[in-house]
């Protein structure tokens, strides 16, 4: 008996032995493990961000995949498992899944646990300069987001070293900004949206600033302002010695010009009235200088056609500020301050005044016509007539 019992020991002894060696305390997982880490979960995506994925596996990591919206994106195969993912070009307020997958060297998977993201587009886009003069700059961009909190409107001489120069409320899509800018300096202009403490910035636009600030002409000064590519003056011409409208302006050795009702008051507040061959100074030379300054001239029909494009058809934004009425009325986006003049018809009477505004083009129909760019008080178009050359319009000069 007392030799059964040691045996009984013996054995279970040596099975307790076997059990520890088979039955390691901590056994070793068979799947790996894989984590999103950023963006977390109902998160906020702005333009872009980095998405982090962490992955890891006693047995090592063959690869890992990211998908998003459940389309593969990314393929890793060594760490780190980070992705750039611009949502610029992505619509605003939209949401996105996102999730990874991560492979040991058995080629066992597992798949992290799905995050859901909203995507906002901050940054504006589409910026473009509708004028600029001596002390302003007119700019218009796209507004691409619904979380902006302000706009930063910013300007730089070298592309690079960009300074704020105003702070615009949210939902802005336009806005002249006072600034003094000098003549002849390439400008560069960016705005950016703010939210918290980002910002996110628009293209940069960049112009040759070519306008003088102002030119002077026969002991009167006049403001010029930068329209696309051309630069214009802001006023209409006031030169000459006024004559009645019952009268006609001739090639003399005298500079004529017509006021509104005979009224030299009206001429500084309009301008002077011309008949087309007074204005050219009896050139028929489409581009000539006329009664412009050196280095300028009287636009061709081409050229007004340009200035039209530039403002996209829309007289209102050449109209001033107080002119017109309804769907005419002026908002002056592009600065150059037109006037609802009237003109002088070749009857010798007045007409038209705070109606409509001619301007004269250096362009000829015929011997006896020219074209002139009209402007009216109840709609926003910019009109492209001929009419005899012995009505008195009002003249702008565009520089060569």
């Amino acid at each position: 008996m007392r030799y059964f019992v040691a045996v009984i020991f013996v054995l279970n002894l040596f099975i307790g032995c076997s059990k520890d060696e088979n039955n390691p305390t901590s056994p070793v997982k068979d799947t790996p493990s894989v984590k999103i880490v950023s963006p977390i979960n109902n998160q906020n995506v702005l333009d872009s961000i980095t998405i982090q994925i962490d992955a890891s596996d006693t047995k090592g990591i063959t690869k890992v995949e990211l998908y998003i919206q459940n389309l593969m994106v990314k393929e890793f195969a060594i760490k780190p498992y980070n992705y750039f993912w611009d949502v610029k070009s992505l619509p605003d307020s939209s949401q996105y899944s996102i999730y990874a997958k991560a492979y040991n060297s058995d080629d066992k998977v597992t798949g992290s646990e799905v995050i859901i993201v909203t995507t906002n587009r901050l940054s504006p886009s589409n910026l473009e300069l509708l004028s600029l003069s001596k002390d302003s700059v007119y700019l218009k961009w796209k507004d691409n987001s619904t979380v902006e909190e302000s706009y930063i409107i910013q300007v730089s001489t070298d592309s690079v070293n960009f300074n704020s120069i105003a702070e615009l409320p949210a939902n802005t899509t336009e806005a002249r900004i006072s600034y003094s800018f000098s003549f002849g300096v390439k400008y560069a202009f960016r705005v950016g949206a703010k939210k918290n403490t980002r910002i996110s910035f628009s293209n940069v636009f960049s112009i040759v600033n070519f306008c003088p600030s102002t030119i002077t002409h026969l002991g009167k000064t006049y403001n010029t302002v930068q329209i696309g590519n051309q630069c214009w003056l802001r006023e209409n011409l006031n030169v000459g010695t006024r004559i009645n409208g019952s009268q006609e302006q001739t090639n003399n050795s005298t500079l004529e010009k017509y006021c509104y009702n005979d009224l030299e008051s009206n001429c500084d507040i309009y301008g002077g009235l011309y008949q087309w061959n007074e204005a050219m100074q009896y050139s028929r030379t489409a581009g000539a200088k006329g009664i412009c300054p050196e280095g300028w001239h009287i636009p061709t029909n081409a050229e007004f056609q340009t200035l039209k494009a530039a403002v996209a058809n829309n007289s209102n934004s050449l109209k001033a500020i107080g002119e017109g009425i309804g769907d005419g009325a002026g908002t002056n986006t592009s600065g150059f301050s037109a006037l609802l003049a009237g003109y002088r018809h070749g009857n010798g009477s007045f007409d038209d005044v705070g109606n409509n505004a001619y301007f004269w083009c250096s362009s000829e129909s015929n011997a006896t016509s020219a074209y002139f760019l009209r402007l009216s008080s109840n709609d926003s178009y910019i009109s492209f007539f001929y009419y005899y050359k012995n009505n008195g319009f009002s003249v702008r000069c565009l520089q060569d």
